[in-house]
């Protein structure tokens, strides 16, 4: 993945929790374990800067780990996923600001999971979680300079024990335009 083109470098990602969704997006030795869901804006006001669509995309589990792990949300909104003990494993956030038709705003949504479950994921499925980490950066034209994208790759690899392996990739690479 290192070695991969950092404006092109991928994980498998879940858009829904199905075999189907999952079928088009496979990477050899990659399993995704988290669905960021896809979505259209619904009944969101799109005129509100704080209702961003993100907050219908918040990332869940999987069902095979929701499963294995006797999972469950607190609420209709997934933003916390609780074990049968009632003890927090995971919390789902989704922040920011958009509004339509305008560049700009800024939008992002993630999953906390605890420690202790993490360990328990990985082990229970002999497996390192591994992160991607990817910096896209795009600097509009300047007087006599061109537009540029620029990317700056590097992977975090997370044992079993929950030590972790960190992979610096490309730094400030330079998209070459084809145009």
């Amino acid at each position: 993945m290192i070695g991969e083109d950092p404006f092109s470098v991928w994980l498998p990602t879940r858009q829904y929790d199905d075999e189907k969704d999952y079928f088009g997006n496979r990477k050899k030795g990659y399993e995704p374990w988290i669905v960021t869901p896809t979505t259209e804006g619904g009944r969101l006001d799109e005129y509100d800067p704080l209702s961003v669509i993100d907050v219908q995309r918040r990332p869940y589990f999987v069902a095979k780990i929701a499963s294995q792990f006797s999972l469950s949300p607190d609420d209709i909104f997934n933003r916390t996923w609780r074990l049968p003990s009632r003890k927090i494993a995971a919390e789902a956030a989704a922040w920011g600001y958009q509004m339509p038709y305008e560049e700009g705003g800024s939008t992002g949504v993630r999953l906390v999971c605890k420690t202790d479950f993490l360990q328990k994921v990985l082990e229970a499925n002999k497996a390192d979680l591994i992160l991607l980490i990817r910096l896209h950066r795009y600097e509009s034209e300047q007087g006599s300079d061109n537009s540029k994208f620029t990317d700056t790759v590097a992977v975090l690899r997370i044992k079993k024990s929950l030590k972790f392996e960190y992979f610096e990739g490309a730094v400030n690479k330079v998209q070459q335009s084809i145009w």
